[in-house]
C-alpha cells in the first residue's frame, strides 16, 4: 500500500510540474508576442509618417517643375515628360482592378506552425507575378509602386519593399482587368497551397483602385546602376 501511494504521488508531482512548465511556457510566448506587436506597431508609425511627408515633398517639387518649363515656354517639353513618366511609373494610375490582402494567421494549432503561415516575400512577389501575367498596368504593394526596380525582401518581422520596411498586412493593388486577374488568382496553385498552410488571404474587386507614383523616381539613377552590378545605397 505504501509503494502505491508512493507512485501516485510521484505521479501527482509529475503532473504538477509539467502544468507549471506548460504555464511559464505560455506565459513566456505572451511576453514575445507582446514585444513583436509593439515593434510592428512602432514600425507601422514610423512608415506613416514618412510616407506622408515624402509625399508632400514630391507634390511640391513636382508644382515647381511644371511652373518653371510652363512659364519659360517649355510645353512640349512638359507634356513629353508627362508621358514618359507615366510610361516608367512616375504618376498615379486610377481604373478598375484588384485587391488583395496577405496577413498572417496566428493560431494555436501545431498543425500551423508559425513559419507556414506567416506571410513571406515569396508570397508577395507570387501575387504580383499572377497580376501582371493578367495585364496589369499597375501594381502597388502596401502603397508602393511596383516597378522592374523594386525589390521585395524579408526582413525580420516586416518585407522590405523599394528600400522601405512594411508590417503585416500586406495590401496588393493592381489596375486591370478585375475579372482575368481575379480568376488567375483564385485558381493559381502556389497560392491555394498557402491558404492551405492557414495564411489570411482575401481578395476583392473594384470599380475604382488608384496607384500611387514610384516613391524613389529621385533616385532612378542608383536603380539603374543597380541594373549594372553596382551597389545601391
Amino acid at each position: 500500500m505504501f509503494i502505491i501511494m508512493l507512485f501516485l504521488g510521484l505521479i501527482i508531482s509529475i503532473q504538477v510540474k509539467a502544468i507549471e512548465l506548460n504555464k511559464q511556457k505560455t506565459e513566456s510566448a505572451k511576453s514575445d508576442i507582446a514585444y513583436y506587436t509593439n515593434l510592428l506597431n512602432i514600425e507601422k508609425e514610423y512608415t506613416v509618417k514618412t510616407t506622408a511627408e515624402l509625399e508632400v515633398l514630391r507634390e511640391k517639387k513636382n508644382e515647381l517643375l511644371e511652373k518653371a518649363l510652363i512659364d519659360s515656354g517649355y510645353t512640349t517639353m512638359f507634356e513629353t515628360l508627362q508621358k514618359i513618366n507615366r510610361i516608367a511609373g512616375f504618376t498615379e494610375v486610377s481604373g478598375t482592378g484588384v485587391k488583395v490582402i496577405l496577413d498572417d494567421q496566428l493560431v494555436d494549432d501545431p498543425r500551423y506552425p508559425a513559419l507556414t503561415s506567416a506571410i513571406h516575400d515569396s508570397d508577395i512577389r507570387q501575387v504580383v507575378d499572377i497580376m501582371r501575367s493578367g495585364g496589369a498596368i499597375a501594381i502597388a504593394v502596401n502603397g508602393e509602386r511596383v516597378v522592374s526596380t523594386s525589390e521585395l525582401t524579408c526582413n525580420g518581422p516586416t518585407v522590405q519593399i523599394n528600400k522601405r520596411k512594411y508590417p503585416v498586412p500586406y495590401v496588393i493593388t493592381c489596375v486591370g482587368d478585375p475579372v482575368k486577374i481575379s480568376t488567375l488568382l483564385s485558381n493559381d496553385y502556389y497560392l491555394n497551397g498557402r491558404i492551405l498552410s492557414n495564411i489570411d488571404f482575401k481578395m476583392e474587386l473594384s470599380d475604382s483602385i488608384t496607384i500611387p507614383a514610384f516613391s524613389d523616381y529621385d533616385k532612378i539613377n542608383q536603380y539603374i546602376d543597380a541594373l549594372k552590378g553596382d551597389k545601391v545605397s
